[in-house]
């Protein structure tokens, strides 16, 4: 493979210089038109920088392939990434950086710092005369970085060609890429796929993977956001919003107005958490990964075996000779089969990426930088392997900095393994914590005999994680002293359908406010059973009068089938979503879960329909909805009608939907009420890093989802609360109304623009859902807000 990627690469370097020539004569061609053309940026980098990045991404390519769309994206993004670096390298910027962070890292590994990262930062900037602030380096459009990806992607796949030997002995030259289309979910994507011969080519030279360092952890701490344009990677540029929008940075110009001192502190604090992989169940992944995955297991550890496991394809040939119904059966078992095929090769490559990189820093402390979507919600930057992924990869991560139990970390341990298995929900606290004790030989087998004992972690709701807690259980109890055990596992307390929660809270709604917990109860109130109860009681009505479906149904009305439809209809989903998400579990009841969440929650349906009332009026009035988070992020719903620009070339045809400045009023209405709550939710999870911070407690969060060290979840759960408490203390509503005011005709730039629809608008900012009688500080007391 060495010879033949080295081949390649003179190859490409010739391809891309007649790719440049070309460009270059349209270039000149056509000068005087606005946007004349791609050329210049092919001329951003050295030409073997672009080679480089072809052959990158050729070596990186899944064996099942990738979207073409997405394929080229990623190639112009990696492209302007270089651009960037190259810039602040020949500025001076990376010179700068190395003092300072140097000077920081002296600082920061110092445990008597009591400054938080931006301080300190700063404090240093000006103590080194740095002035280089804001990265001056002019932004590309979106459109323009899809087009040298869609043009780098037309060199590959017309470029790469190997030679592979026929059965008679024969050389025949064929391409070592190609392109497709495929069906996925209804809709027809362009594929960029490599040939098997050249997947099985590069399994057998056992190549090192290749990554880019912008999608994997880092090994030392991340810059710490100071402003949009600095914090993050300490090469790679990394944005401090991710955009949906044509220019990049446009986000973080709107950012950048607002003082959002508080949510940049937040991600700090979220970077800071230093993180070890846990080698024990990353070695028994492994060992399931080596062996086809979990294939021989009766229990499901979604460890996906290799394609090659697939069922065989039915094979079509002497069709004719059988009846025509025959003839489709087998037709749609081999479409089956290769459907089944392409999903089995896709999971196990995404598989072998994340146990590939966790693997390779399974000796090492990493950091992961954060960024936010539109709504403010926080992510780890580096996508294939990070603590918010699946059972799977939440149970490889430990802090790095572990801490005693102390007098309560035992429980909080018992009481966190019991709420994975998923056994006692709706007991409470000390009935978890006896269950835990009752099985404490089956938590010891599975910690000591993974896959040769009797198994029980795998019948766990989140058997990885499971498994995870019961090795650190066992190191604990049978260690000298339990309450002495230095313990680095993660232990989390999970909001009680959170976005309900902030709805009941919303609305001082008591009724909603008892059934997410926000009131104190002795056994956790559970609003998934609740809806399952109502809902097995219309089937019984159903089959009572003699429907097929519902006797067959009986037993399989259960919390689970429900659950994601419940818990989506607070975030706006659609009747139409919410019956696949049924479906997908039982296929039935499509609509019904809605209704009762209706009536759970008085308030819910009474403060959506305001929302989006909200929203039509100002879309349709020209303006995209914004409004303010109560830590002063300005929040743009990003959804604009599209033009669509097709590219034709010999690879493929395809289409770029580039936004244009009116807003997609349908989009902007549905998903205004889901995105207002996703932004108090993201806004109430900054103030608990914030202040458990300052409290000395480890923080770190996937959504509404918080972590800290076994002996610190007390104190957590006190943030949390009196946090919550004194978010929702505020008028958010009234301060949301008084802001959306700048939509009326009184107060726009071009007053005499008046449409249908601001008589509405005006009467909605005046008419806010009125409120209940709930007693916020009730939630102080409840121990299962979140628990």
């Amino acid at each position: 493979t060495e010879l033949l990627h080295k081949m390649w690469e003179t190859k490409l370097l010739a391809a891309f210089n007649q790719l440049k020539s070309t460009e270059r004569d349209k270039f000149n061609k056509y000068a005087q038109r606005r946007s004349s053309g791609v050329f210049p940026f092919l001329c951003a980098l050295p030409d073997d920088v672009f080679v480089d990045i072809i052959m990158t991404s050729m070596k990186s390519l899944p064996s099942s392939g990738n979207i073409a769309f997405v394929l080229c994206c990623q190639l112009g993004q990696e492209v302007y990434s270089r651009y960037v670096i190259s810039q602040r390298h020949e500025r001076g910027y990376y010179s700068e950086l190395s003092n300072i962070y140097s000077k920081y890292m002296e600082i920061y590994t110092n445990d008597r710092c009591n400054l938080s990262p931006r301080h300190l930062w700063t404090q240093l900037q000006k103590e080194l005369g740095y002035i280089n602030h804001r990265d001056p380096i002019s932004p590309w459009q979106n459109l323009w970085i899809f087009t040298v990806g869609f043009k780098l992607l037309e060199v590959m796949v017309s470029t790469l060609t190997f030679d592979l030997h026929r059965p008679g002995g024969t050389l025949r030259n064929i391409p070592a890429v190609f392109n497709t289309y495929k069906v996925y979910g209804g809709k027809m994507y362009g594929m960029t796929i490599p040939h098997p011969a050249y997947v099985d080519l590069m399994k057998m030279a056992k190549n090192d993977f290749e990554f880019e360092t912008s999608i994997l952890p880092m090994v030392v701490p991340p810059l710490p956001w100071i402003n949009p344009g600095q914090g993050g990677f300490l090469v790679a540029p990394t944005k401090l919003i991710r955009s949906y929008h044509d220019v990049i940075g446009r986000d973080d110009d709107m950012v950048e107005q607002a003082n959002v001192a508080a949510v940049t502190d937040a991600l700090n604090i979220l970077g800071s958490v230093g993180w070890r992989i846990n080698q024990r169940v990353l070695d028994v992944q492994l060992h399931l990964f080596r062996n086809k995955g979990n294939l021989t297991s009766s229990f499901s550890l979604a460890i996906p075996p290799p394609a090659t496991e697939a069922p065989v394809t039915p094979d079509l040939s002497g069709l004719g000779e059988l009846p025509s119904s025959e003839q489709r059966a087998l037709y749609e078992a081999a479409r089956t089969s290769k459907k089944l095929r392409s999903e089995m090769s896709s999971l196990h490559a995404d598989s072998l990426y994340k146990l590939s990189i966790a693997n390779h820093y399974r000796d090492r402390i990493i950091w992961f930088p954060h960024n936010l979507d539109f709504r403010g919600r926080t992510y780890p930057v580096p996508r294939h392997l990070n603590y918010m992924g699946s059972d799977v990869s939440r149970s490889l991560f430990l802090f790095a900095d572990g801490k005693p139990l102390g007098g309560s970390g035992l429980d909080w341990m018992k009481i966190h393994l019991i709420n994975l298995t998923g056994t006692k929900k709706k007991e409470g606290v000390q009935a978890r914590l006896d269950y835990a004790n009752e099985v404490m030989e089956e938590i010891l087998d599975s910690a000591d005999h993974p896959l040769e004992g009797r198994g029980w972690w795998r019948l766990s709701d989140e058997p990885w994680q499971t498994l995870a807690v019961c090795m650190a259980l066992a190191d604990a109890v049978r260690s000298r002293c339990p309450q002495e055990y230095v313990c680095h596992l993660p232990i989390y307390q999970d909001g009680s359908c959170n976005g309900l929660q902030h709805y009941a809270a919303l609305g001082r709604d008591s009724l909603g406010a008892q059934q997410v917990n926000l009131a104190p109860s002795s056994v956790p109130q559970d609003i998934y059973s609740g809806v399952a109860d109502k809902v097995e009681e219309r089937r019984a009505l159903d089959a009572a009068k003699g429907l097929e479906i519902a006797k067959i149904l009986e037993g399989f009305v259960t919390r689970q089938v429900i659950k994601q439809t419940v818990m989506t209809t607070v975030y706006g989903v659609t009747r139409y979503g919410g019956s696949l998400q049924v479906q997908r579990q039982l296929l039935y009841l499509d609509d019904f879960p809605k209704k009762h969440v209706g009536k759970a929650s008085s308030y819910l349906q009474l403060s959506q329909k305001w929302f989006t009332d909200l929203a039509r009026c100002v879309s349709r009035g020209g303006d995209s909805l914004e409004w303010e988070t109560p830590l002063g992020l300005l929040v743009t719903q990003p959804y604009l009608n599209t033009e669509i620009h097709r590219m034709d070339s010999q690879v493929q045809r395809m289409s770029y939907a580039r936004t244009t400045p009116t807003p997609n009023t349908r989009k902007q209405s549905n998903a205004f009420p889901p995105n207002f709550i996703h932004s108090l939710d993201s806004t109430h999870m900054m103030l608990t890093a914030l202040y458990c911070h300052r409290a000395g407690v480890k923080f770190s969060a996937v959504h509404d989802c918080y972590w800290t060290h076994a002996c610190d979840v007390d104190n957590m759960n006190i943030i949390c609360r009196d946090q919550f408490v004194k978010l929702h203390s505020q008028p958010i509503l009234e301060q949301l109304a008084a802001h959306l005011h700048k939509f009326l005709p009184s107060h726009k730039a071009d007053s005499a623009v008046i449409t249908s629809e601001q008589p509405l608008l005006r009467d909605l900012l005046n008419n806010i859902p009125p409120k209940g009688d709930f007693d916020l500080t009730e939630v102080n007391k409840s121990v299962f807000f979140f628990s």
